[in-house]
């Protein structure tokens, strides 16, 4: 079974969770959904977990700053209708940095509306988990990814850190 199978049955009578979902109409926004993997109680070595995911506010704010810039510059349409998403879990005062920078944040939702986001984004940041990998593997977009255990696909863009 080959990658475009596996997403054409994953997509298959799905509306964007972008769109106006009553006439899954495509909206004129660039979404992109960064997601942010905090450490949490499913983590077994807490002490791995914090040096292994946890980086720092102001990286992941200068990673999302060039991806937006990329974008555009390649596009004036696209300028105005840039939306960044940030998926995660954990209380919103974690996340009051995210908040002052005018981006949406979309924290301890539902593993399937997140997973949805992460799926239907124009432009994905991932990080260092299955779950984001998982999301990214069917994303049809454009992919950024975050080194880890898992190897990307070809055409992702390789984030060094």
């Amino acid at each position: 079974v080959h990658l475009a199978s596996i997403r054409d049955l994953f997509f298959q009578d799905k509306c964007s969770p972008f769109v106006n979902t009553s006439e899954c109409v495509d909206t004129d926004l660039f979404n992109i959904v960064v997601h942010i993997r905090r450490p949490n109680s499913h983590d077994q070595d807490m002490v791995h977990s914090i040096i292994y995911y946890n980086f720092n506010d102001h990286y992941i704010l200068s990673l999302i700053d060039a991806v937006v810039k990329k974008y555009t510059a390649e596009s004036s349409h696209i300028k105005d209708n840039v939306r960044v998403h940030i998926v995660s879990q954990g209380p919103s005062e974690q996340f009051e940095i995210y908040k002052s920078m005018g981006y949406i944040l979309r924290l301890n939702e539902s593993i399937e509306d997140t997973f949805l986001l992460m799926t239907f984004a124009d432009a994905l940041i991932t990080a260092k988990s299955s779950f984001s990998y998982i999301a990214a593997y069917l994303n049809k977009n454009d992919v950024y990814y975050t080194k880890f255990w898992h190897n990307p696909l070809r055409h992702w863009y390789k984030i060094l850190n």
